[in-house]
């Protein structure tokens, strides 16, 4: 059996100490390099050519779906699996949209990640909360047909308080700043921090920051109001 070239991006130096290690036992997998930041990232892939890129979605420089756009506009012979604490339904439509072939959780053991690779290795897609393609192909076209779209459904998606708190979040203020800028009680805060969520279908305040960073019409959404 030939040896899959594997390369990992993600800008933790222990994940990628941890997970390189991790790969010194398996024989038909073989990491050919890594990078800490997405610019990094772009460069050596395109330079190393690996068969299979594993990206955590988060990074600087470039996030990991901005990768994979870019890559996949060079070439279609290098398939990727985004691993990402980001667990949830937007992550998942973000990397499969971008042209990702796998989506994994970074709470995921040994043996799921190498069976993820081995699969998107052979052809096939990876998505442990979809166990068959025709299920994540169904997820997918449901998810675009709920028309995410901040800019012209803002009145709808996000009331007026609630882009008013994810600025605050934005500009890096806790519960209790925002609060006292906007003279309201903590409580209430929380009360649209959890309608923000639900929303936007996100469980953590560094599931909004990302957000954020990385989604161009929640941006223009955030500049235009």
């Amino acid at each position: 059996m030939s040896t899959t070239k594997l390369f990992f991006a993600d800008d933790h130096q222990l994940i990628r100490e941890g997970i390189t290690k991790m790969f010194d036992d398996i024989p038909d997998i073989k990491i050919i390099g890594t990078a800490s930041d997405g610019v990094e990232a772009l460069n050596k892939i395109l330079d190393l050519l690996p068969d299979i890129v594993l990206i955590d979605i988060s990074m600087p420089g470039l996030f990991g779906d901005q990768v994979i756009r870019l890559v996949k506009k060079q070439t279609n012979e290098i398939k990727f699996l985004v691993i990402t604490v980001y667990d949830n339904d937007l992550y998942i439509f973000k990397t499969f949209s971008a042209g990702a072939e796998g989506f994994i959780s970074k709470d995921a053991d040994k043996e799921e990640l190498i069976s993820a690779i081995r699969k998107i290795r052979d052809g096939e897609k990876y998505c442990k909360k979809f166990d068959t393609e025709e299920k994540l192909k169904d997820f997918l076209e449901t998810f675009e047909g709920r028309n995410y779209n901040f800019q012209t459904e803002q009145n709808t998606i996000l009331t007026s308080r609630e882009i008013e708190i994810i600025k605050k979040i934005k500009e890096g203020k806790n519960n209790a700043q925002i609060a006292a800028d906007l003279f309201i009680s903590i409580k209430t805060v929380r009360h649209h921090e959890s309608n923000i969520f639900r929303k936007l279908n996100i469980k953590h305040s560094r599931e909004l920051l990302a957000l954020i960073m990385n989604d161009e019409q929640l941006k223009k959404l955030l500049n235009n109001s």
